[in-house]
């Protein structure tokens, strides 16, 4: 099989690698990465708005909200709701607010002509918390657990293909979570 690259694709393949270069090295999943998840009770889940061209081809964040709180709990992860921007005026200290959040961030770019039936997609999740710096004693917000992948898929099966994919990645924080807090 021949694989013909004209300079639209060839383009899209080197941003995809670009960006995945960046993403893989942004957070990690490795020993000292899950010794930060040890000790949470809780977790918040935070999808970030995607693109309008994704919501068109039936992706929607209200689906990618349920199917991820959905699995963390049949996983054995407590998910405490999102609170809401009233909620966070009333009480900025309650269980919520200073509660780890998993941060998910799908990104879609929809090819043009003539790939205008593909879809390049990159899922990033992080687990973002807050520390404390050693040196000093400050307090900050970190991303200290991470992973993500990016992928190519047909325009016709881009929402299911990202739905598969995102559960596999998701499976991959309860992994980490439950290697370091065992029931």
């Amino acid at each position: 099989m021949t694989c013909h690259l004209n300079r639209p694709r060839l383009m899209l393949f080197l941003g995809m690698l670009i960006a995945s270069a960046t993403c893989l090295y942004a957070v990690d999943d490795g020993p000292s990465a899950r010794a930060t998840l040890k000790g949470i009770k809780a977790i918040v889940v935070l999808v970030e708005q995607f693109d309008a061209s994704a919501i068109n081809d039936g992706l929607t964040m209200e689906s990618v909200q349920t199917d991820v709180e959905l699995r963390l709990r049949k996983g054995g992860v407590k998910v405490l709701q999102q609170p809401s921007l009233q909620d966070a005026l009333r009480a900025s200290n309650s269980e919520a607010f200073s509660a780890p959040v998993l941060y998910i961030n799908i990104n879609t770019a929809k090819g043009r002509e003539p790939l205008d039936d593909l879809y390049a997609v990159n899922i990033l999740i992080t687990v973002h918390q807050h520390v404390k710096v050693k040196s000093n004693g400050a307090s900050a917000t970190a991303d200290t657990w991470g992973t993500g992948i990016i992928f190519m898929v047909p325009r016709s099966s881009m929402s299911s293909a990202t739905q598969l994919v995102l559960a596999d990645i998701v499976d991959e924080f309860i992994n980490a979570y439950v290697s370091v807090n065992p029931k």
